[in-house]
């Protein structure tokens, strides 16, 4: 469940880059957001994470936002999706808990909006 989160809030990140400083004026300092990043980067402990996670929404629902580091998804198999392997090259998070988004395969090293550290490229083979 942090993990989900963790990625969320990137993708919430990498959707507005303004969205730190609009956290810091509805009141999460910079210091929890040093430790969060530094959280993230270490693969810290899980409470740790969430209490962190947690006062990221509190400060975002003060400003009238909602689902910062939480999404209410569902994901379903693809319809007359073919049996066979695949494989896919894409940039995925380079922390020890990584937040399992993945970024399509390019050229530039794109970067973790939370951490701002390089992702690490990968093969993902399926079938």
């Amino acid at each position: 469940m942090v993990s989900e989160r963790v990625e969320q809030l990137c993708l919430s990140m990498a959707g507005d880059p303004g969205l730190q400083a609009v956290l810091h004026g509805a009141g999460f300092t910079r210091t929890q957001w040093e430790s969060l990043v530094g959280a993230v980067r270490d693969g810290g402990d899980p409470a740790l994470l969430t209490e962190l996670l947690d006062a990221v929404e509190e400060a975002a629902a003060a400003v009238g936002v909602d689902g910062i580091t939480s999404t209410d998804r569902q994901f379903q198999p693809l319809p007359d999706v073919t049996a066979g392997v695949r494989t896919a090259h894409v940039w995925r998070c380079p922390h020890p808990r990584p937040c399992g988004r993945f970024e399509p395969g390019s050229t530039a090293t794109p970067v973790c909006p939370l951490t701002q550290d390089p992702l690490t490229p990968v093969t993902v083979i399926s079938g």
